[in-house]
C-alpha cells in the first residue's frame, strides 16, 4: 500500500530529468524472460523505466528469427530510449540470471559478446550468505567458456529493502512509474528477513519467500 502510493505520473516513454545511465536485468523462467530497465542518477537514485515479459521456451538456443525468444530479447536490448532533454540513451549493461536454463543463457550471452555486446553478461545468485560481496570478479567455469558473475543475494536484498525505506527524492531513492501494478509491488516485497538461531543464540539472518512469485 505504501509503495503503491509512491507511483509517479511518468510512464517510461520518456526518460525523467535525473536519469544519466540505463541498465537492465533479466529473470529467466521456464516459459518467459522478465526484463526490467532502470535509469540511474546522482547518488544511485533510480527510476524504473520499463518492465517487459518475453514469452517462449527459454531452453531453446539463440537463432536469428522473430519466433526465437532470445532474438527478441536481443532486439529489445538494442533499442534507444528518448530523454526529456531530447537526447537518446541506450542500455549500458544487462545482467541475465543463469540459474535456470543455464545453457541457453550462457549460449546467448557468449554470442552477444562475440558480436561486441560485452555489456550483456550472465549472473547467478549465491546461497544468500550475509556479508558476501554484491558482485564478485567473475570466473569461467562453464563448457561454453563464458565469464559468469556471482551476486551476493542477501547483500543485494539488504540494499534494496533499505532503499525502499527512503521517502525523500535524492540519493538511493527508488522511483516507480504509473504502469507498476499491485502484482509488481507484491513481487518486490515477496521476501522477508528471518532470524536464524543456533542453540538459542541469534547467529545470522536469512531471506525467505512469503509468496511464490518474486521475479
Amino acid at each position: 500500500g505504501a509503495l503503491r502510493s509512491r507511483v509517479e505520473p511518468y510512464d517510461g516513454t520518456e526518460l525523467p530529468e535525473g536519469v544519466y545511465l540505463l541498465t537492465a536485468a533479466a529473470d529467466v523462467q521456464k516459459d518467459r524472460v522478465e526484463l526490467g530497465v532502470k535509469g540511474w542518477g546522482k547518488g544511485e537514485e533510480s527510476w524504473l523505466i520499463a518492465y517487459e515479459v518475453f514469452y517462449g521456451d527459454t531452453q531453446t538456443l539463440y537463432a536469428v528469427h522473430e519466433g526465437n525468444l532470445w532474438y527478441r530479447v536481443e532486439k529489445y536490448l538494442e533499442k534507444s530510449f528518448e530523454h526529456e532533454y531530447g537526447i537518446k540513451l541506450r542500455i549500458s549493461a544487462c545482467a541475465i540470471d543463469a540459474g535456470y536454463a543455464t545453457k541457453s543463457v550462457q549460449n546467448f550471452t557468449k554470442r552477444m559478446q562475440r558480436r561486441g555486446k560485452s555489456w550483456i553478461f550472465p549472473i547467478q545468485g549465491d546461497k544468500g550468505m550475509e556479508g558476501a560481496p554484491l558482485l564478485n570478479r567473475g570466473s569461467v567455469r562453464s563448457k561454453v567458456r563464458i565469464k559468469q558473475f556471482i551476486v551476493g543475494t542477501a547483500t543485494a536484498k539488504n540494499i534494496i529493502f533499505s532503499r525502499l525505506h527512503i521517502t525523500e527524492y535524492g540519493p538511493g531513492y527508488m522511483h516507480f512509474p504509473k504502469f507498476c501494478d499491485e502484482e509488481y509491488f507484491l513481487q518486490l516485497t515477496a521476501e522477508k528477513q528471518k532470524q536464524v538461531y543456533e542453540k538459542g543464540v541469534p547467529v545470522r539472518k536469512r531471506w525467505e519467500k512469503i509468496r511464490t512469485r518474486n521475479e
